[in-house]
């Protein structure tokens, strides 16, 4: 009896490793092994899902890849002032509109960044901006920016809320005892959440370069080359490159990888900064200030984010 307890007391655990394998297996075969072949495909041109009728010549395009980098960037940067300040006022403020600025926020992240597009070009068409100067700088460099930092305030936001709890009420009340000048409270401050907004530029950078339905929209409109849309131009268009595309695609993978290691160690520098555990600082009502700028904030957002592609549903 003793040996048949211990058996049965070892079939659970068994089942679990049997489970895993079979779920790793599953993962290897469907997830990794398809990646990886096709990213070697510039290295094994025969791994390609069509008999190679010649090898790609064609090198990375560096403007693409420079445009991809530095709109993404410039998406990263705008992103941090509206997304710090909304993690703070759901963070740290209490006030009547906090709920449909959530709900804002859940409206950008669900909607398809294609139909945020088609949105606003649906805007700029209307008459009277049709030929002004907000449509010319919609239909360029600006328009892409703009989207991108709409589409990314949600991650932003999430962000910037954990850092804000983070920085729980201890380290408030600490500052309040040891430092007397409030615009010196106010830089301490800034400085525990400088690694915060680095891990919001970051994970911006990563979304930002990936987005397929802007680039694939305004950037095609723009004629502005980005890496992702050649990606789709060289799978899309005949003869098939995928070569190319597996080459844009690791470029892709690269960039990716640089922003997710600078935003580990950033996340790593600010659990060192903060340290210990920390109590969660209690929200405050807002003041009539920061209420009238809380609601003009969160009608900015709903309009930029979630107005535009509704008027592209109902038209």
């Amino acid at each position: 009896m003793t040996g048949l307890s211990r058996l049965a007391g070892r079939v659970p655990n068994l089942a679990v490793g049997i489970c895993a394998v079979l779920f790793g297996l599953l993962a290897l075969l469907c997830f990794v092994y398809p990646v990886v072949r096709f990213l070697g495909l510039p290295l094994m041109p025969g791994w390609g899902p069509l008999p190679p009728l010649a090898v790609s010549a064609q090198g990375v395009s560096s403007t693409a890849v420079w445009n991809t980098v530095r709109l993404s960037a410039e998406a990263g940067l705008l992103v941090v002032p509206p997304g710090i300040l909304i993690g703070f006022l759901l963070e740290r403020r209490r006030w009547r509109g906090a709920w449909l600025l959530s709900a804002t926020l859940w409206g950008i992240f669900l909607i398809p960044s294609y139909l945020l597009t088609t949105g606003w070009q649906m805007l700029m068409a209307m008459p009277g901006l049709a030929d002004s100067l907000f449509s010319r700088l919609f239909y360029g460099e600006t328009g892409i920016v703009f989207l991108l930092t709409v589409k990314g305030l949600a991650f932003a936001a999430m962000t910037a809320r954990t850092g804000w709890h983070a920085a729980g009420t201890d380290l408030d009340a600490a500052s309040r005892v040891h430092v007397r000048a409030a615009w010196r409270r106010g830089w301490l401050t800034a400085r525990l959440l400088l690694p915060v907004v680095g891990s919001m530029i970051m994970v911006q950078v990563v979304a930002a370069s990936q987005d397929f339905g802007i680039a694939a929209t305004l950037g095609a409109q723009a004629h502005l080359p980005l890496v992702v849309y050649a990606i789709y131009q060289n799978l899309a268009t005949v003869p098939v490159d995928f070569t190319q595309a597996a080459r844009l695609s690791a470029l892709l993978v690269f960039l990716a990888l640089v922003a997710l290691a600078v935003q580990a160690v950033l996340a790593r520098h600010q659990a060192m900064t903060v340290g210990g555990r920390q109590h969660r600082a209690a929200a405050v009502p807002c003041g009539p200030v920061l209420t009238a700028v809380a609601y003009l904030l969160t009608g900015g957002v709903l309009l930029a984010g979630v107005g535009a592609p509704l008027l592209a549903l109902a038209m």
